[in-house]
């Protein structure tokens, strides 16, 4: 037996209320629905947008950085092996090639070095000539692959093309816990490649920020002050009289004291 309640709204203004309330739930629920798919579409295109080089299609400098962050809060990750690695002769590919070629031996680079490591390696584009390779947590990898030549030829647009690399070696935390710290830290270890003429150099605390860099932004301001000076001393013949004399520059820094031209003049 089917037994159908009957509902008595009031007289009145019950059931135009009622009507109102309905559509205006109804309209609040559209709107709603909407800005959730909204939602959901941008989150989903976030990653793109936010988080890969538009260029090489690699992941960039904020996706790095997120991904540091990451592992900072991860208690269990005891430590992770990252490279930095530069494309030393990119101004002359970019010059032969152009950008476009540039850019696709980037990308070619990033492949390659999954293939090179063969571990599930993470790679992001932190600058347009360099790349971060970011090992899995609490794996080594095998420093020997690296004082070995790896292959510098890739065949872009079936064109084989030389690129030349240098890798500074970084370990989080021990060299750093935040992003910039092993950016930082890696880029000494790239410049003290380039000085040794090595395809890598794992950074050490004893590498420390080039002076000069900071020196030159301060020498304008110390010769308007009067603090470089010269010292003139004699040279002798073998008769040991005064042949001539000999003009050597001193600065005399009022933070790091007398200073010799090696120590503040940079050679081409």
């Amino acid at each position: 037996m089917l037994i159908v309640s009957e509902i008595v709204l009031p007289e009145g203004k019950a059931l135009p209320f009622f009507l109102m309330n309905l559509v205006y739930f109804f309209g609040i629920s559209l709107v709603i629905g909407f800005l959730r798919s909204k939602l959901l579409d941008f989150y989903q295109r976030k990653e793109g947008v936010f988080f890969v080089n538009e260029f090489t299609g690699l992941p960039n400098i904020s996706a790095f950085i997120r991904d540091i962050g990451k592992i900072k809060k991860n208690s269990k990750i005891q430590y992770v092996k990252i490279l930095i690695v530069e494309i030393t002769n990119q101004y002359e590919i970019g010059a032969a090639f152009g950008m476009r070629t540039l850019y696709k031996m980037e990308a070619a680079l990033g492949n390659y070095a999954r293939e090179y490591f063969r571990a599930d390696v993470k790679v992001y584009q932190i600058q347009s000539e360099t790349l971060a390779i970011v090992f899995p947590p609490n794996m080594e990898f095998n420093i020997a692959q690296l004082t070995a030549q790896p292959r510098q030829v890739l065949m872009i647009d079936q064109i084989p093309i030389f690129h030349d690399i240098i890798c500074g070696g970084v370990e989080f935390p021990r060299d750093g816990i935040t992003a910039n710290d092993l950016i930082q830290k890696g880029f000494l270890a790239l410049q003290e490649a380039l000085h040794r003429h090595r395809i890598y150099f794992e950074y050490h605390p004893t590498l420390q920020a080039p002076q000069k860099i900071q020196l030159l932004g301060e020498i304008q301001e110390g010769m308007e002050e009067k603090q470089l000076t010269f010292f003139y001393q004699p040279i002798l013949d073998r008769e040991g009289s005064i042949h001539s004399l000999e003009a050597l520059i001193r600065w005399k820094h009022p933070r790091l004291g007398m200073l010799s031209p090696s120590e503040f003049i940079i050679h081409s």
